[in-house]
């Protein structure tokens, strides 16, 4: 079955600019199709050179009937592709890449015989795929939660996972004492959830450790109080750039693990539904110094919902915010993702509800920082290539191909997620001519790991994955 692709025309009308930092972010609706569109969920791809594939996924309701929708935002075609219909009742649509491929899979929970159940359908090479169900439940909030590698939801207060793709689908019970809300990293094993009753729920976080020993490793990321709606951003490789609401004095402010503090102290309303974006850089471990930012929305001072920035050069200052929204409007719910035409933009989308109404907007910001900027692409110089390593998934060795034109010192360099070198792999000066490599990673952790190669001017990055 092919995609199917429905024409609408939206009108892209200019609302706000606001400066701070060098952070210039243009707001305006994104998408305004007949019905009430609301419960985004976004996926990106990693952008290292060129500018990253990404995609939105959302619900309409029109009159009696709930439609998932499917948009390309990176590049943006304009094209919406219809993924289901029904006239149950859908919630909590849910995308990701399946592992290691330009391939989706979108998840959701469907209301059918006075039960929930998780839905499941898959584009592989343009084509839609037939609607899977991937679980049964009588659980009134399932909250499907979606990785590359793997579905998370609650029933009955477990934390339940499913492996995709793998030759061992069973379904297994990582936590079975009051949990809620997981959030999965979408490209690596790792999920963060809540753990608790009312008043006093706390933040967990669980990561597949394949090495030395195939194990799940728990660890408890946040201290007292009442913690919800955890989120690790959208290049989350662990619990490192996890962000949270915490309650503070009758107020929900926001938590970031990454500077380990309040980034809201000195806001006076509630601060809710925080999602992080951090900037992929190759050249450092990720820091407190690293480029990134928090958008969330708030009962800000027009008493309705507005969706909030706080870029990170602006720390440790918390009442330095940019109002994203800034309409009469409910604005909330953000999430951060890529938007291309002819530049690439760091683009945050959210639901806008006004007079009855609910569509999603976007605002976007140029992306200046990485390893380069996308205007400016390393020189592509005849015969020089950096081949994809094979095979790829790999455990443990895999084989690296590459040509030089002319006598050039080289150096191939592996890095783990965080930016830190985990092999240096050549480090000479070579003549002409194409050459192989191979690299062992028996000694590391399954993930994701990235190859650099220079040789004089030319320098270029790939993805590489060690499964075990």
């Amino acid at each position: 079955m092919k995609w199917f692709f429905v024409p609408f025309v939206s009108i892209a009308i200019i609302f706000y600019t606001s400066f701070l930092n060098a952070q210039s972010f243009t707001t305006a609706p994104f998408i305004t199709i007949p019905g009430n569109n609301s419960q985004i969920d976004v996926v990106n791809g990693y952008f290292y050179y060129s500018a990253p594939s990404a995609f939105i996924c959302w619900v309409n309701q029109y009159e009696s009937v709930y439609n998932i929708y499917l948009r390309q935002t990176s590049p943006d075609t304009g094209k919406y592709v219809l993924i289901f219909s029904d006239t149950n009742q859908i919630e909590n649509p849910k995308i990701a890449f399946i592992d290691n491929s330009s391939n989706i899979r979108i998840v959701w929970q469907s209301y059918v015989n006075n039960h929930w159940q998780i839905l499941s359908r898959e584009i592989i090479n343009d084509t839609l795929g037939n609607v899977v169900s991937m679980t049964d439940s009588t659980n009134d909030n399932i909250m499907p939660s979606l990785g590359s590698q793997i579905l998370a939801w609650i029933q009955n207060g477990n934390l339940l996972v499913r492996f995709l793709d793998s030759a061992n689908p069973s379904v297994i019970t990582l936590d079975s004492v009051e949990c809620s809300n997981p959030d999965v990293g979408k490209n690596v094993l790792s999920i963060v959830y809540e753990k608790g009753l009312t008043g006093n729920r706390q933040i967990y976080s669980a990561s597949y450790n394949s090495y030395p020993n195939p194990a799940w490793v728990f660890a408890k990321t946040s201290v007292g109080g009442d913690n919800i709606n955890p989120n690790i951003g959208s290049f989350a490789f662990s619990s490192y750039f996890l962000t949270y609401q915490t309650l503070n004095n009758g107020v929900w402010k926001i938590v970031s693990n990454i500077i380990r503090n309040d980034t809201t102290g000195n806001i006076n309303y509630n601060c809710e539904n925080p999602s992080i974006f951090a900037y992929p850089l190759l050249t450092k471990r990720l820091s407190s110094n690293t480029p990134f930012f928090i958008v969330f929305d708030s009962d800000s001072l027009k008493s309705n919902k507005e969706v909030l920035c706080m870029p990170s050069p602006v720390w440790p200052h918390p009442d330095t915010t940019i109002n994203l929204s800034n309409s009469p409007g409910d604005d909330y719910a953000p999430l951060i993702s890529y938007y291309h035409t002819d530049t690439t933009y760091v683009a945050v989308f959210w639901t806008h509800e006004e007079n009855g109404t609910k569509d999603i907007w976007m605002a976007k910001t140029i992306y200046t920082h990485g390893i380069g900027g996308v205007n400016e692409p390393p020189q592509v110089l005849s015969n020089y290539t950096l081949e994809q390593n094979y095979p790829n998934p790999f455990n443990p060795v895999t084989t690296i191909n590459y040509t030089i034109a002319a006598k050039d010192f080289v150096t191939i360099k592996v890095f783990d997620f965080l930016g830190k070198e985990v092999a240096n792999l050549v480090n000479e000066e070579k003549p002409a001519g194409s050459y192989s490599v191979s690299f062992n990673g028996y000694k590391l952790s399954s993930g994701i790991y990235f190859y650099r190669m220079q040789a004089g001017s030319f320098m270029q990055t790939k993805k590489l994955i060690l499964m075990k």
